[in-house]
């Protein structure tokens, strides 16, 4: 539920000293404001009020603690715009009053702080607002243990769905025998979102980070082995596996593969070897076989060309015989100049 202060009421009655006539008087006004209305419901806030919600809302405020306790948050303004509508500056910082320390008052204001903040981090990851979540970790959580416990549950089903939806794509992919469509895959995969991730408290998504370092590794290897053309995304995809992992074992199973796929990278391309075998051939050919076109000029005489195939030589006595070799396998060709 959303916390709404006393003070934000039309007529914000006083709370330090608590004034009961003008909170009466208050509820009365708004009764009646609800009985004009067409829909049956008041904006406080921006948020609806039914006559039920305003009766219950007004019942609390008999309570000579409960109406402390909203004095106490009036005196926050920062803490009082995160609760009432889910604004945090970056240098935002609650005040720390004492009774923030009362485990009533925690007791109370624990729903109303569950509230703000599960909507908060939700949006922090979603709109990659870095700034954002690290306002609010820095401030501290005035949550119960066990609110406390169901909100990072709740943030991290979100992180499970992503990580579902990866793993997904990649059987799919496997199944398929291709590479997940990069409209797809990209959203899912966000290299900003990472250091959010690893923001938040490693206990509760020790295991939500790992499945997501596999299926993000996962996904890195595929589009590493089927996109040539796509091998700089996906060690980078690998790279982040690695900064998500939180065991240790998964954290140098990634390393092992990041090296594997740096080895694979650091080898010269067969295709461009090949090419310019064949392009050095070509030019022995045209050195070797052209007439001299100056009369003041006169080659070297090389009669003897050696095609080395693994264990097999082969003497070169023509351009026909060096053409056919060409087109099995030029590996290599060594000249030796005749006496």
């Amino acid at each position: 539920m959303r916390y709404l202060s006393p003070t934000s009421l039309p007529d914000s009655p006083p709370l330090d000293p608590p004034d009961k006539k003008a909170i009466q008087l208050s509820r009365r006004k708004l009764l009646a404001e609800l009985e004009l209305s067409a829909d049956g419901t008041l904006l406080l806030k921006d948020r609806p009020f039914s006559r039920n919600d305003i009766l219950e809302y007004f019942e609390t405020l008999q309570d000579d603690t409960v109406l402390q306790y909203h004095a106490a948050l009036g005196k926050d303004e920062a803490l009082l715009a995160f609760l009432e509508e889910g604004i945090l500056g970056e240098d935002a910082r609650f005040a720390g009053a004492p009774i923030y320390d009362d485990p009533g008052f925690i007791h109370w204001i624990s729903p109303y702080f569950y509230t703000a903040f599960t909507a908060f981090v939700t949006d922090c990851l979603r709109d990659i607002d870095e700034t954002g979540l690290k306002a609010l970790l820095r401030n501290r959580l005035l949550l119960t243990g066990y609110d406390e416990e169901q909100a990072w549950f709740h943030i991290a089903q979100g992180l499970e769905s992503t990580v579902s939806r990866l793993e997904e794509l990649h059987r799919q992919a496997e199944q398929d025998n291709t590479v997940p469509p990069p409209a797809d895959i990209l959203p899912l995969v966000d290299e900003d979102r990472i250091p959010l991730i690893v923001l938040l408290p490693e206990a509760p998504f020790a295991a939500v980070r790992d499945r997501y370092a596999v299926a993000l590794m996962q996904v890195a290897i595929l589009v590493f082995n089927k996109k040539k053309e796509s091998r700089d995304t996906a060690q980078k995809w690998l790279e982040n596996a690695q900064v998500l992992a939180v065991s240790k074992d998964l954290a140098a199973e990634v390393m092992d593969k990041l090296r594997e796929v740096e080895k694979i990278r650091k080898k010269p391309d067969a295709g461009l070897v090949r090419a310019a075998v064949i392009m050095g051939i070509i030019i022995l050919k045209f050195v070797v076989f052209q007439s001299p076109r100056s009369s003041g000029y006169e080659a070297p005489k090389f009669t003897n060309f050696t095609y080395i195939n693994g264990r097999d030589t082969v003497a070169i006595k023509s351009i026909h015989q060096l053409d056919s070799m060409m087109h099995r396998r030029p590996d290599s060709v060594k000249l030796r100049q005749s006496h």
